[in-house]
């Protein structure tokens, strides 16, 4: 049987959701819920662990590290994803103040994704890659649309220590052995999961040696896909640090540097991305007078509510924006009792991730075309 084609991973939310999931798109034009979400993001977070093991400056939830005795309960998140099957595509365990690998029966719920033929992305340090079973369910037979992106940033352990504040001073060198087992099971499976590096620059780690070992290391490491250069974006209730701050002289330098790279480092199977935007050291004005990712995108944050959007899954959350508990409710319960796209004030969102922002800026331009006579 021939292998699938994996996603490349590239395209904005816009393109991503119009292309797969035009039913949900055109609902959503309608001003209603899709049926099903067109994914469904969880923060997969236990009572028993902390949030992170990382303190990173810009991280939305580098404050929210003393919460304790909340989180999801494993038999309702395996529950929840076993009724995912045949209604939802895709499941992304992310994180907008947490580490998804630290939740104790991670490899156990990616498992059951697998086994509802579900696409499965995960964003992750990778810290905890090493867990036992865990790159086995990474990388099983039906993983080739699956996606693993891992945040390093950094291309020595001084930098990495620098930028993440992580409790083990040496995790750059733990994170990138796990990264060596990722892909050693990924060639020999032969699999086409996709890997993607992600590698956020700042003043302090992005000299033009630090940034050409990193793009050597993942050239040389083959089944690494994509290793991608972008700014850091102002963390969600919270002014930006100084320290995640690239000035924006280095950062035209750099860029022209890495553009010069990527000529050099070229591959059918290996892509540099440079991500050309401006750095977001401020909330961004919003574009659109109502939010509509609501309707397309299923979030379960760190304690089991289900979240109007990635944006307000962190702890502190006014209570407008939740809809329900998994702990205590059918996922599919809350999804069908919301009768219309909610009325958010608008004033009270913390910023849109990108995905959410694109998206809402899209259907509000589209909305506000002048209707044909």
């Amino acid at each position: 049987m021939a292998k699938k084609k994996a996603n490349p991973h590239y395209r904005n939310s816009w393109e991503w959701l119009s292309q797969e999931y035009p039913e949900a798109i055109s609902r959503v034009l309608e001003g209603k819920y899709a049926e099903s979400p067109a994914h469904v993001e969880i923060h997969p977070h236990h009572s028993t662990t902390i949030l992170c093991n990382n303190n990173c400056h810009s991280c939305t939830g580098s404050y929210y590290k003393g919460i304790k005795n909340t989180g999801i309960e494993v038999n309702r998140l395996i529950e929840t994803i076993d009724s995912f099957k045949g209604k939802v595509n895709e499941v992304m365990y992310s994180g907008c103040c947490i580490e998804p690998l630290l939740y104790p029966d991670i490899t156990e719920t990616i498992k059951h994704i697998k086994d509802a033929d579900i696409k499965f992305t995960l964003y992750s340090n990778f810290y905890y890659g090493n867990r036992p079973g865990l790159i086995d369910q990474l990388t099983a037979p039906n993983s080739e649309e699956d996606c693993i992106r891992i945040s390093l940033d950094a291309g020595t352990n001084e930098s990495y220590n620098h930028v993440h504040s992580p409790y083990d001073k040496n995790s750059f060198y733990k994170i990138k052995d796990n990264i060596k087992e990722l892909l050693n099971a990924k060639k020999k499976k032969d699999l086409t999961t996709h890997v993607s590096v992600t590698y956020l620059m700042t003043n302090e780690n992005s000299s033009k040696e630090e940034l050409e070992s990193t793009i050597q290391w993942a050239y040389m490491n083959e089944g690494i896909n994509n290793l991608r250069f972008s700014t850091y974006q102002k963390p969600i209730n919270r002014e930006m640090p100084k320290s995640s701050i690239i000035d924006n002289k280095i950062l035209r330098d750099r860029n022209n540097f890495l553009e010069d790279l990527k000529k050099e480092y070229k591959r059918n199977d290996f892509d540099l991305q440079i991500r050309y935007e401006p750095m977001l050291t401020g909330e961004r004005p919003k574009t659109f007078d109502k939010c509509s990712a609501q309707g397309v995108f299923g979030v379960i944050s760190y304690d089991g509510g289900v979240r109007t959007c990635t944006a307000m899954g962190a702890p502190k959350t006014p209570e407008e924006f939740q809809f329900g508990n998994i702990n205590t409710e059918d996922f599919w319960d809350i999804w069908k009792n919301r009768k219309e796209l909610r009325k958010i004030p608008l004033e009270k969102c913390a910023d849109c991730t990108r995905a959410e922002y694109n998206l809402n800026s899209k259907i509000h331009e589209i909305l506000s075309r002048p209707k044909p006579l």
